[in-house]
């Protein structure tokens, strides 16, 4: 439904298969800065 109303979602979470299975773009932060940043095949 959030791509089909084409909806930008912030999801937070520190489970990784979560961001993996839901999010089309990903940030990781490491000690609150962005370590790295891109979709899930980037990672």
């Amino acid at each position: 439904m959030i791509r089909r109303l084409g909806l930008t979602v912030l999801l937070v979470t520190h489970d990784r298969d979560d961001a993996f299975a839901l999010a089309s773009r990903l940030i990781v932060l490491h000690d609150g800065r962005i370590a790295q940043a891109g979709d899930a095949a980037e990672l």
